[in-house]
């Protein structure tokens, strides 16, 4: 993995070098009626923003836990902050030394939360205290998944580890061959759909295991990709099919029982995958935000952002959650190319929002978390 800061000045120049896209891009569109005001219902400073200054990429993200109504933010500091939901009010933090790898996950009242130096904590959302810690060999980059009585996530040495909810104990772990290909943007997110677990690596493979570890089949996602290989987004499972998308090689459909190629769309530098009512939503490395057909992956509409890195894409309450490092946050229709508004809370987003309900929550850039009532919209 490389800083996103030397990503967002090579991402325009390695797409054009991998192919042009499908179609030319659309024309930003304009608000759709009376435009929405975001604005926040707090704002609460957690981190000086020189700790943020000295970091060449920003790590970690929020998490809410609905029933304690706390909003948890691990920072590229290393520290973990519990907030009270209504008011922003710091009730505890958690000191730590080594950046936040991926957003923090709430289950049953506990955060777990993986970091850098391969070590893996598991905290009461009330109040912090230390439930277990572990450690193994590598480095999380990614939000971790909550499923049953493990943790899955994906490692930074090409592999995959599940740890025991209950103790941190490693149930079992996957270690593929290293890889030498150069990935751009960060480790992807395990998906788990019944019984089955997704992971895509960084040597541009996409995988199902069974939930003891066992590799079902893996499909190449990189197949005519020389460098950046790596698969940078969760895979979205719909019905009998797999959707998943490498850096190099596009999106690819892949039958979710054999392993083989449904269709694929040499869509360059996604960064961003997620699924609406009745389509695959990316975003690709030319600021594309497209909608897809699940059936065939054919582009069904799309228009040009302002920004060509994404940092989060979350579908709820109808909207796209856009998170932007330079444009702030964009709050666009869930089914059509519409932007109802776009909150500028004077540093970019590089984490993914948090959603419950009506209330929104995000990390800024800049060292604060905020709270967004979409209620009021």
């Amino acid at each position: 993995m490389i800083v996103r800061g030397i990503a967002a000045a090579l991402l325009a120049g390695l797409v054009a070098a991998c192919g042009a896209p499908q179609s030319a891009p659309a024309p930003l569109v304009t608000y759709a009626g009376r435009p929405v005001r975001l604005t926040t219902h707090w704002n609460a400073a957690i981190e000086p923003l020189a700790a943020f200054e000295k970091s060449a990429e920003q790590f970690g993200g929020v998490a809410y836990d609905p029933n304690s109504q706390t909003v948890v933010a691990a920072l590229a500091s290393g520290r973990i902050v519990g907030l009270a939901a209504g008011s922003g009010e710091i009730r505890w933090t958690v000191a730590g030394e080594a950046p936040a790898g991926g957003a923090p996950v709430i289950a049953e009242g506990i955060v777990y939360v993986g970091v850098h130096d391969g070590t893996f904590r598991a905290l009461r959302a009330t109040t912090g205290e230390l439930v277990w810690k572990a450690s193994v060999a590598g480095s999380f980059n990614s939000t971790p998944l909550v499923t049953g009585d493990l943790i899955v996530s994906v490692l930074s040495g090409n592999g995959v580890v599940a740890l025991k909810r209950a103790t941190g104990e490693v149930a079992w772990r996957r270690d593929r061959a290293a890889s030498n290909a150069i990935a751009l943007q960060s480790d992807a997110t395990v998906t788990a759909a019944g019984d089955d677990l997704f992971a895509g690596y960084a040597d541009g493979n996409l995988e199902r295991l069974d939930r003891a570890g066992k590799s079902i089949w893996s499909v190449s996602l990189a197949r005519t990709a020389d460098r950046f290989k790596d698969v940078d987004t969760a895979p979205v499972v719909i019905g009998d099919t797999v959707y998943a998308a490498s850096f190099g090689g596009g999106l690819f459909a892949i039958s979710r029982a054999q392993g083989s190629v449904v269709w694929q769309q040499p869509l360059k530098g996604i960064s961003q995958l997620a699924q609406t009512d009745d389509s695959v939503v990316v975003v690709t490395g030319d600021a594309q935000l497209r909608w897809l057909s699940p059936a065939t992956g054919e582009t069904a509409t799309a228009f040009a952002l302002e920004e060509v890195v994404a940092d989060g894409l979350v579908v709820s309450n109808g909207y796209l959650m856009l998170s932007t490092s330079e444009r702030g946050l964009y709050l666009l229709d869930s089914k059509a190319p519409w932007v109802h508004g776009r909150l500028d809370a004077g540093a970019g987003f590089s984490s993914p929002v948090a959603v419950a309900g009506s209330m929104l929550f995000a990390l800024t850039d800049g060292g604060s978390v905020l709270r967004v009532d979409l209620s009021l919209l």
